[in-house]
């Protein structure tokens, strides 16, 4: 305070001054006495350093490889076909072509009930946890969004919270061939009274969970699948009729599986407008 009192006197002093002074010159002996003076008189503090000078720690990018995130289960396209009749028999059929590579997936619907849009296509990065949703309108309009990846909506293991019952799988020794692939016939009965006969195969790998979840997160509003874990099923479930308990009914069946790399376009937003909606809320940001 003391300090800042002083300055203020001296700017003063020197205002006056200048103002009744005419062409006063000072040889440079007498500034560097001048300024020997004024420091004695206020002599400066000394400096603090009022940060601590611990070293800086190596932060390590988050690798986005993390083992929490694994490749999908299969590898390659496969057409998921369904087809939804609601307990007031409005049917919605169609189908889900899937692509799978690595980290990534790309599904591209068609449905009977499609306005407006075209093409859609959407695709999931599971390491960096982002999902871009492209479109092409009736007007050959391509645009896009790029949103924060939501949590998965059918959860791989039972909620013990809320101790949820595993279904009941009952063999029924029926047997089949869809496709390559030798089946088996099982019923299962979930808690909700839903009932699903599934022809289930051991012979390949294909998480119909996976499948539906990636459905519903990539086609919200806009998905015909009701939630339904199936992780307790042993196999992978190629043809399924799900009986729920308001008498709506969803037909499934999977086709064209081809476990050859599917081409990089179907992973690509080249051409398309994509506006970047991560930090928005509304789409899944902080």
């Amino acid at each position: 305070m003391r300090i800042i009192f002083s300055i203020l006197i001296s700017s003063l002093f020197l205002a006056t001054w200048a103002q009744n002074t005419k062409n006063i010159t000072m040889s440079p002996s007498q500034v560097a006495a001048g300024r020997e003076k004024m420091e004695k008189a206020y002599p400066q503090k000394p400096k603090t350093n009022t940060t601590t000078s611990t070293p800086k720690k190596d932060v390590k990018k988050k690798d986005s490889t993390s083992t929490s995130v694994k490749p999908f289960s299969f590898q390659g396209s496969l057409i998921l076909n369904f087809d939804n009749e609601n307990k007031f028999n409005h049917n919605n059929k169609g189908n889900i072509k899937y692509a799978f590579s690595g980290y990534q997936a790309a599904l591209v619907p068609t449905f009977s009930n499609m306005k407006d849009i075209t093409v859609l296509r959407s695709v999931m990065d599971m390491r960096e946890k982002e999902t871009t949703m492209l479109t092409t309108d009736a007007k050959g309009k391509k645009s896009g969004l790029l949103m924060s990846m939501p949590k998965p909506v059918i959860k791989s293991t039972p909620d013990s919270s809320k101790k949820e019952k595993a279904p009941i799988i009952t063999k029924t020794g029926k047997t089949k061939k869809i496709g390559d692939f030798k089946c088996e016939q099982m019923n299962i009965l979930f808690a909700d009274s839903t009932i699903v006969s599934a022809w289930i195969s051991t012979e390949i790998n294909i998480d119909f969970s996976e499948l539906i979840n990636l459905a519903n997160i990539g086609f919200k509003g806009k998905s015909p699948f009701k939630l339904a874990r199936l992780t307790e099923v042993k196999g992978s479930i190629l043809e399924a009729v799900f009986t729920y308990k308001d008498g709506e009914t969803m037909k499934t069946s999977i086709s064209s599986i081809n476990k050859e790399k599917p081409a990089p376009a179907l992973f690509s937003d080249e051409g398309y407008k994509v506006n970047d909606v991560r930090g928005l809320p509304i789409f899944g940001g902080q």
